[in-house]
């Protein structure tokens, strides 16, 4: 990778994001709804509850709970490193106010979007980071052609926040009134889950289902042959401006980088378990690989320009494909997914099942190839990403929240940015030979050899402390040091408990209904 200033790579990093990665989602819209800025504006406020006093930033300090047990607000400490404390019964009552709060939504056309797709939207904005804050005619569309209002109505009343199974979903219509029979409920759940937006997971006592969040959610699940044959007259559902502020707002990262092994972290300090890639892969019996989105899409918008063909989901699910190479020489098939998600989107023919030994050699040739690892926030790793900062949606959006926010310095006030790791970069400068091996190595050019007398100098808002310096130093000068425990926020363990945890921190610090104006929150 040729050598910048950091100007120059922040403008770079900008511009990956809009580079063939329109109209996308996460990996790839979200990186183009930075460089769009924080655009329109959603009527509406921040719910309260009338059992709450308010503090004295607007915040609930007390909820009474149904059982009597009273909620003050989450520690000072845990908001502080973006987390909550906020039960579900609290978060739940907050998610049906706004859901009850939206009304139809009339096209610029003059048509008008039943109210029902409305709230179904809100609900999904209310898992997870959100799906933007501003609504547009063109997120309905697809709604509209999949489900009949009766049908979003039954989605809309199944359990928020939570698996459930048929049974339960069955006896909570009955409570309510409903006469849908358990084989109406079970056909809706197979429906809605075959559609992508009501992921199922195999436990012991059966098959369990959950309302999904957008990005990490319904964006992912949602990637098709469909939408890739045409991807510029694919209505893509859900997406709403202002998502690059929701993703810097959401409390904790969406995925986090972790270390690329052991030996890139120091001596005497501790490699997080579920940090510990490798390990976390043989933990796994059901593993899947399928297309790096990011990389997939520019390759695919490529070859439509060309009017050349291109492999398909299917194609890359025969296994053949493994080492098929984009036009800039990277293999595109790194993406692993672990567990009940890796299960579901083998389901949806978006991923293909693989052995623990594939699933490691994935890793090592990633590690070799300078990539970084992100995992989706949480101890299960839903998905780990290998990532090549040149064409990467993460990194892409971090950017463009920094722009949309007004810079980096308004973005590393942010704890989902301050604590995108859990380990800090140091080097051991009696070691140090200023040989630049790091700086050239480093996949975000966050280093240079401009310190004391030609050392390596880092860019904090750029490096992801992924420890590829530290993987190549031949002084082994470099290393990772794990952050102190109190910097450490605990994390989710399922794909589920992180979505209640970015939305009750949303919702806890007024982002839910704040609107989509630059600068209208800060921190």
């Amino acid at each position: 990778m040729t050598k910048g200033t950091t100007k120059n790579v922040e403008k770079a990093v900008r511009s990956r994001a809009a580079q063939g990665m329109t109209r996308r989602g996460f990996l790839g819209a979200m990186g183009m709804m930075g460089a769009m800025g924080a655009m329109g504006a959603m009527a509406g406020c921040a719910s309260t509850s009338a059992n709450a006093a308010q503090g004295d930033e607007g915040r609930q300090t007390e909820v009474v709970l149904s059982d009597g047990t009273v909620w003050r607000g989450t520690p000072k400490h845990i908001a502080d490193l973006g987390g909550s404390t906020m039960p579900l019964e609290e978060l739940n009552r907050r998610r049906k106010e706004y859901v009850d709060s939206q009304t139809d939504w009339v096209n610029e056309d003059g048509t008008v979007v039943p109210a029902v797709y409305v709230k179904m939207r809100a609900l999904i904005h209310t898992h997870g980071f959100g799906a933007g804050e501003g609504l547009n005619d063109t997120m309905f569309k697809r709604l509209q052609k999949l489900f009949t209002e009766e049908q979003v109505q039954a989605y809309l009343e199944m359990p928020w926040g939570r698996e459930f199974a048929v049974n339960e979903y069955y006896h909570k219509s009955q409570q309510e009134g409903s006469s849908r029979t358990y084989e109406e409920c079970k056909e809706l759940c197979e429906f809605f889950s075959a559609a992508a937006y009501l992921p199922f997971r195999t436990r012991a006592e059966g098959i369990v289902y959950n309302i999904p969040g957008f990005a990490e959610g319904v964006n992912t699940y949602t990637y098709c042959d469909e939408y890739y044959a045409d991807p510029e007259s694919f209505d893509w559902p859900l997406l709403g401006d202002g998502l690059a502020e929701d993703h810097a707002y959401a409390g904790t990262p969406v995925f986090y980088s972790v270390p690329l092994n052991k030996e890139v972290v120091a001596e005497g300090h501790e490699l997080l378990a579920y940090d510990d890639i490798e390990t976390v892969i043989k933990d796994h019996e059901y593993i899947a690989v399928q297309p790096c989105s990011c990389r997939y899409a520019l390759y695919v918008n490529e070859c439509h320009e060309k009017g050349e063909e291109f492999p398909t989901f299917g194609d890359f699910g025969r296994g053949d494909l493994t080492d098929f190479r984009d036009s800039n020489g990277d293999r595109i098939e790194t993406c692993l997914a672990l567990g009940d998600d890796a299960e579901y989107l083998v389901s949806l023919g978006l991923g293909r099942r693989i052995s623990q030994e594939e699933a490691l050699e994935v890793i090592r040739k990633s590690r070799d190839d300078n990539f970084i690892l992100h995992c989706l926030y949480g101890k299960e790793h839903a998905w780990v990403c290998c990532c090549n900062p040149k064409i990467c949606g993460i990194t892409a959006q971090w950017a463009a929240g920094a722009e949309a926010l007004g810079g980096w310095e308004e973005l590393q006030k942010l704890p989902a940015f301050a604590y995108r790791t859990h380990y800090d970069i140091g080097a051991d400068f009696k070691l140090c030979t200023a040989c630049g091996t790091c700086a050239e190595r480093c996949p975000m050019e966050a280093i240079t050899m401009d310190n004391y007398n030609g050392r390596p100098r880092v860019t904090d808002h750029l490096c992801q402390r992924c420890g590829q310096c530290a993987y190549v130093c031949p002084q082994e000068a470099r290393k990772l040091f794990k952050r102190p425990d109190d910097q450490i926020l605990k994390m989710p363990h399922l794909l589920e408990d992180d979505y209640n945890l970015k939305a009750a921190y949303r919702f806890e610090h007024g982002l839910i209904g704040r609107g989509t104006t630059a600068g209208q929150t800060r921190f």
